[in-house]
């Protein structure tokens, strides 16, 4: 039923997954210094990993897996492990488009519980 001339306006999948870790660095960032602020960036995807800063998204990413592990096997350290994996699963969770500062409210609940 759908005409084949629709354009729905999206990124394509692959850039958009692509671009993800960088918005979740972003986000990580403005938890801890919150300056640029905006409710629509106008930011554009990434095509390729390399395009950008994308391939430092995916770094930060695999840090934040790697220091999620190395904390949940450690009695003491079970408390970062859980607000690391919040924080990731609260970004995979939800499908705003990519960079709009209100889903940083969500993952950022449980890294300041694991602070305060």
């Amino acid at each position: 039923m759908t005409p084949k001339s629709y354009d729905p306006g999206a990124w394509p999948a692959h850039d958009y997954r692509i671009t993800q870790p960088l918005v979740a660095l972003r986000y990580f960032r403005n938890f801890f210094l919150p300056l640029q602020l905006s409710a629509d960036t106008d930011h554009i995807a990434e095509t390729t990993i390399w395009h950008g800063y994308a391939w430092l998204g995916v770094l930060f990413v695999l840090a934040l897996i790697a220091a999620a592990i190395y904390c949940g096997h450690r009695q003491v350290l079970r408390p970062i492990a859980f607000g690391i994996y919040w924080y990731l699963l609260a970004l995979c969770l939800r499908r705003f488009p990519a960079r709009r500062d209100r889903r940083t409210i969500t993952a950022c609940i449980s890294p300041s519980s694991v602070w305060s």
